[in-house]
């Protein structure tokens, strides 16, 4: 039997409008970096779903969408755990304008390991861009070129962010620390 998680206990950190806001200024400055060209997005599964489909109907420039689903084994990839593949891009990254895509950037490790996989596909250029910017507790020295909110770290949930997988449907983010 699963149990019930009551999101109405947890203090909201971020509200459906302050992030509507923060997308909207994401695709603007995308597509102002971007012009005409055409952008190749690549969304990191699960958690950026809700994230990338807003921002791309935000950004003006032409924008095709793929995804990659990256899994932590063993101990977690805050404590220095393995990261692998799960699920790769479907399409050709050759000499594609890529533009890596995650709803928060933490330690890095997820973010590195990503942007590391991206690249040994031959893109032309690759950019990141996050909701969330935890830059206070990165792990690994990566840097974002398109951040949203900056934040302290906590367990967040909502917005694709999930608590033992649930929440992932709340328009907003929350602190998930109310809620374990």
């Amino acid at each position: 039997m699963s149990t019930v998680v009551d999101p109405s206990r947890a203090r909201v950190l971020f509200s459906a409008d302050l992030i509507a806001t923060a997308v909207r200024d994401l695709g603007e400055r995308i597509s102002s970096y971007y012009g005409d060209g055409e952008v190749y997005m690549v969304a990191l599964l699960g958690s950026s779903l809700f994230f990338a489909a807003d921002l791309c109907r935000e950004i003006k420039s032409p924008v095709e969408i793929d995804f990659l689903c990256i899994s932590g084994y063993g101990s977690s990839e805050e404590d220095g755990g393995e990261v692998s593949v799960v699920k790769d891009v479907q399409g050709d990254l050759r000499h594609r304008n890529v533009l890596l895509v995650d709803v928060v950037a933490e330690s890095g490790l997820t973010l590195d390991f990503a942007m590391r996989h991206v690249m040994s596909m031959g893109p032309a250029s690759l950019r990141t861009c996050v909701l969330l910017d935890c830059a206070d507790m990165r792990l690994a020295d990566v840097s974002v070129d398109f951040s949203g909110l900056v934040c302290p770290s906590a367990p967040f949930a909502g917005y694709g962010l999930d608590l033992n997988g649930r929440l992932r449907h709340l328009p907003y983010i929350c602190d998930a620390s109310d809620l374990a």
